[in-house]
């Protein structure tokens, strides 16, 4: 197992994480939710990566991107007044939101409902050392749970390390993550579908949308 982790606190995390993000590698983040795997999105082949490193097999499927702030969601999506509104309420935060696509969104980036209609996911996270970084890069990452398909996420930058330290380039581990993950269960984003109206929860996550939006569960 290669010795991949810094602290979060440490003075050369953010550097590091610059470096190896920008040249294709993957990075293990804390979020505001669990820890992440994480790769630059604008990498040709990345979704492909990330699936084969979790396990899973069949057709690539596009993940969720985190992005620094919604004038970046806007360039890849399209977005009303009711999206913006939505964003302005939630986010920065655990928050996950569909999307329709914009044109220019890579198909590499976008999943197609039943009725042929393009949707990108995105977040915005609540969490300063991913924030500095996406300022930084200017590009979204790709972001899904550190596990194997099928699994329960990791709660621990040690777990992470045991299992995908010889497979990711970097592991930034987050004791106060790690505390809260102990204190509150391991709960993913919100996800919630904005493409429709009334939109649809489609994973509670950490915030009780169901009761606070009065919005169906998909």
């Amino acid at each position: 197992m290669k010795d991949v982790v810094i602290g979060i606190q440490d003075s050369k995390a953010l550097l590091t994480a610059i470096r190896t993000l920008t040249v294709g590698k993957l990075a293990c983040l804390p979020t505001d939710t669990l820890y992440g795997i994480h790769g630059l999105a604008t990498f040709p082949g990345m979704s492909r990566k990330l699936a084969m490193l979790k396990g899973e097999t069949g057709e690539a499927r596009p993940f969720i991107l985190l992005a620094h702030e919604v004038r970046q969601v806007e360039h890849w999506a399209l977005l009303d007044d009711y999206d913006r509104q939505f964003l302005a309420k939630y986010c920065p935060g655990p928050v996950s939101v569909i999307l329709k696509a914009a044109v220019q969104a890579p198909p590499e980036w976008v999943s197609t409902d039943g009725q042929g209609q393009r949707r990108i996911a995105f977040r915005i996270p609540d969490v300063p050392f991913l924030s500095d970084l996406l300022q930084v890069l200017a590009a979204p990452l790709f972001s899904t749970s550190a596990n194997l398909s099928g699994q329960a996420p990791l709660e621990s930058a040690s777990e992470i390390a045991r299992l995908f330290g010889d497979k990711v380039d970097l592991i930034v581990s987050d004791p106060e993550l790690e505390r809260r993950i102990a204190a509150e269960g391991a709960a993913p984003s919100a996800l919630v579908d904005l493409t429709c109206r009334p939109p649809k929860v489609l994973r509670e996550g950490r915030l009780p949308f169901v009761l606070t939006m009065q919005a169906p569960m998909g």
